[in-house]
């Protein structure tokens, strides 16, 4: 795409590869950029939301089925808390002198099957609804 002599078409083309098929697509694209505004909306600061540690994993996983909140941290669990199915990003609160709500993912190896698979997902066009 970056080398595209058409971005746009180059855009269409990846999100319809992604779909299989006009409608499909259009749905992938629109809980993308819904995704993707509600991130900016909710975790913005001094970077934009999208481009935050809680905005990718917003982005790309969904609203959390369970969110928790301690002074220093924030959990967000995916799927059953405690079941072997479930996963559990860790944002460590950091203090900022421009940003009260900056938020850092506590970064582990075992997030990345979990990712990549949310990733394939993404691009067989099978993701979790909104």
């Amino acid at each position: 795409m970056k080398n595209a002599t058409d971005p746009k078409a180059s855009l269409d083309a990846f999100w319809l590869s992604c779909g299989n098929e006009k409608g499909a697509s259009a749905a992938l694209i629109k809980s993308y950029y819904g995704r993707v505004e509600e991130a900016n909306r909710y975790f913005s600061g001094v970077h934009p939301g999208w481009r935050t540690d809680r905005g990718m994993v917003h982005i790309v996983f969904g609203v959390p089925d369970k969110i928790r909140n301690s002074n220093d941290s924030e959990w967000w669990v995916y799927g059953e808390e405690g079941s072997a199915n479930a996963i559990t990003f860790r944002f460590l609160h950091v203090e900022h002198p421009w940003d009260e709500n900056f938020y850092v993912l506590n970064r582990s190896i075992q997030f990345r099957p979990p990712w990549d698979r949310m990733v394939t997902n993404w691009r067989n066009g099978r993701i979790k609804p909104d």
